[in-house]
């Protein structure tokens, strides 16, 4: 983790902890420009504990954040670490606000030209782009990295935003800013061990009808044997067949109950 972003103080993770009440996206853009009203206002112990409050809600967002929204969080962040002095992490900031948004320019309101923040600004427009990570979806669910969906790639030198749903089209469980060596959140761990449950229905009961019609016809070969009418060459053949059915019988009834006993743990859990 780079020393900006100890210096910065971005919230990382986070997966609604704590959180009494989600907040949409655009709740929380409403919330940045406030805090950047107060920036504006040059409010500064406003600006301080709005900009908080802000970091307090990003686990809180319940829908997608679009691009827009995104720059705008950014670019919060960028104007706390200027007010704080802190120019790496400005830096930092304004690389995302340009990942998003290449062609953005700030508003003369925030930053005039000649204004020490639009110097930096344009210091970081020079960089070369930044470098990126590949990242392999969940095998369910939806994931937007900064107000992208189904994104390919993650940046691999500056922190990003992080969202995830369980459906595709439902709401968003978690939202989070996270380092690049950060360990990507397991999302889908508990929904794959439960995307199992119907298949081990479905094979409890196969293996059910299996059980039973072997242990019907080995019922009808085993009369068949005892029967006084059935002839002493056929005796051996019957036993063979007779035993053969009562196994097969027995195996899929271990299968039926063993697939049955973890669906229902399966299902429990």
């Amino acid at each position: 983790m780079s020393t900006a972003w100890l210096l910065m103080g971005w919230l990382v993770g986070g997966a609604r902890a704590g959180c009494e009440t989600p907040i949409s996206a655009d709740e929380m853009a409403q919330n940045i420009a406030v805090s950047e009203a107060a920036y504006v206002q040059m409010n500064e112990d406003e600006f301080k504990s709005s900009v908080a409050a802000v970091r307090q809600w990003v686990p809180c967002i319940s829908t997608p954040m679009s691009a827009a929204q995104v720059v705008g969080y950014y670019r919060l962040e960028a104007l706390h670490a200027f007010l704080s002095r802190d120019k790496d992490a400005a830096q930092a900031a304004i690389r995302g606000v340009l990942a998003v948004s290449p062609t953005y320019s700030l508003p003369e309101s925030i930053a005039p030209d000649g204004h020490p923040l639009q110097v930096l600004f344009d210091e970081v427009v020079m960089e070369p782009p930044g470098q990126t990570r590949s990242l392999s979806a969940p095998r369910t669910g939806a994931v937007w990295v900064d107000g992208v969906a189904s994104p390919t790639e993650r940046p691999a030198n500056r922190p990003y935003l992080l969202q995830y749903a369980p459906e595709e089209d439902g709401a968003v469980i978690y939202t989070g800013v996270l380092n690049p060596d950060d360990p990507l959140p397991k999302f889908s761990k508990v929904r794959t061990e439960k995307n199992l449950v119907t298949p081990l229905w479905i094979t409890a009961g196969a293996a059910a009808v299996v059980a039973g019609g072997a242990l019907w016809a080995g019922v009808r070969s085993e009369a068949e044997f005892n029967d006084p009418a059935t002839a002493q060459d056929d005796l051996d053949a019957l036993r063979r067949r007779t035993n053969a059915l009562g196994a097969v019988s027995a195996g899929a009834g271990i299968v039926a109950a063993g697939s049955g006993a973890a669906a229902v743990i399966m299902t429990r859990w």
